[in-house]
């Protein structure tokens, strides 16, 4: 839902405008009316008028609100704004009063969905996050505010933050970037949130933030509408992974790579039988030749990836993918590699696993880990997705591995096919 924030008590859009900018929802704070006991007629009227004309409204409940909710409500409010920021627009608050504060409204009013505070730190490790989460009642999503992010930033933040719990809603609840990047950025909030609210609606809210006082941002706003509403087809690409097994990378293995259209590699942080890492070499040959970078380790069920991550250091990593084919793992090791790579890099880590392995584990209707990217082994030698039967809550992987028998300068080695970002037309619903 491409939207924005709009305050009715300071020069609000006309409906037909917000109509004609393709908004589909918006933000409004609650306030009290100065002169009974419910709320400011205006926002009354404001969210009747948004209903008649199907616009959805978020309710925001901050500290102007006076603990008031709209009778016009759509059923969908926010408790609190930025309580993990200390800022002239937050409302500041420790874990555990949020918490209490949270829950205080959303079990005396359990007949509406409750979506916890637009969050605004940036901490790719979502402690805050995390710290509350859990302990949250009624509660059906979070958000985040992804300022000062470039697009790829703010959507592998807000993916850090949705997989503390892959059940809730993601809503980017307030952003602002740049004309140049406002497609980009709207076209990835949209692939990773259920409503993407623009900071602001006009610059009476707040000077030079308004949408629709500025053509240059209304104009890419527009084209990022195009984009979702028409997405093009990205063009698959071909990576290679290699472990201790390949050893050092060769000239050899990088000209023929790059002469079979493969873009980057994906190396294993692992040291061989040998006694030797090859990691770090195999990386830094790929960047030296042009080649894209890209690691995996492996998940032990009594050996943490801890002491591995750190052959990664210096390296900037397209992605990092979990690797989960080891008999006798469990979900408990798994969820810990995860949680450490994701810290490690910042981001949402990809599971990299097949689906006879799910079969074996007894994993094929869990769902825990379907938030996160999805690369999947079957050696059947098809350059596409065509070929993926849903498992573990997935539905749309990203990355194919094919064959694991692709020569290279003279050895043997795994081939994918990846999406980088899937089209819509590959989706399965």
């Amino acid at each position: 839902m491409p939207g924005y924030n709009t305050d009715p008590l300071n020069h609000p859009p006309a409906i037909q405008e917000s109509l004609d900018a393709g908004v589909d929802a918006v933000r409004i704070v609650s306030r009290p009316d100065p002169n009974g006991p419910g709320v400011h007629p205006a926002i009354e009227q404001r969210l009747a008028d948004l209903k008649a004309a199907n616009i959805f409204a978020l309710v925001v409940i901050t500290s102007e609100s006076r603990g008031r909710l709209p009778a016009n409500n759509h059923g969908w409010f926010q408790f609190g704004n930025e309580p993990d920021v200390t800022s002239p627009a937050s409302w500041t608050m420790s874990p555990d009063v949020y918490v209490d504060q949270f829950n205080l409204y959303s079990e005396t009013y359990p007949q509406f969905h409750w979506v916890a505070a637009g969050l605004a730190s940036g901490d790719y490790s979502a402690a805050w996050w995390r710290a509350v989460c859990p302990r949250l009642v009624n509660c059906v999503g979070f958000a985040v505010h992804p300022y000062a992010k470039a697009p790829a930033d703010a959507e592998a933040l807000i993916r850090a933050y949705q997989a503390v719990d892959p059940s809730k809603l993601a809503f980017a609840t307030e952003f602002n970037c740049t004309a140049e990047e406002l497609p980009e950025m709207l076209t990835r909030l949209h692939g990773c949130t259920a409503g993407q609210f623009w900071y602001s609606a006009v610059d009476y809210m707040n000077p030079g933030f308004g949408l629709l006082d500025h053509p240059d941002k209304l104009a890419a706003w527009c084209q990022g509408l195009e984009a979702i509403k028409y997405p093009k087809t990205p063009e698959p690409e071909l990576w290679v992974d290699v472990s201790n097994f390949q050893k050092d990378l060769t000239d050899n293995m990088v000209r023929d790579m790059q002469s079979g259209g493969v873009v980057g590699i994906v190396s294993q942080a692992i040291t061989g039988l040998d006694g030797r890492t090859y990691c770090r070499q195999q990386l830094q040959k790929a960047g030296e030749s042009g080649l894209r970078q890209a690691g995996y380790v492996w998940c032990f069920p009594n050996s943490s990836v801890a002491s591995r991550l750190h052959m990664f250091d210096g390296f900037s990593l397209e992605f990092l993918a979990l690797d989960v084919e080891q008999a006798g793992t469990t979900v408990t090791a798994v969820n810990r590699d995860f949680a450490l790579c994701d810290a490690y890099i910042g981001g949402v880590t990809e599971d990299y696993t097949a689906r006879w392995f799910f079969e074996n584990q007894g994993w094929l209707n869990y769902r825990i880990w379907a938030n996160r990217p999805l690369w999947y082994a079957l050696y059947d030698f098809e350059r596409s997705l065509d070929d993926f039967v849903p498992f573990g809550g997935w539905t749309q992987p990203r990355m194919h591995q094919f064959s694991a028998s692709e020569w290279f300068g003279g050895e043997p080695m795994d081939i994918s096919i990846r999406y980088p970002n899937l089209p819509a037309s590959l989706r399965r619903h």
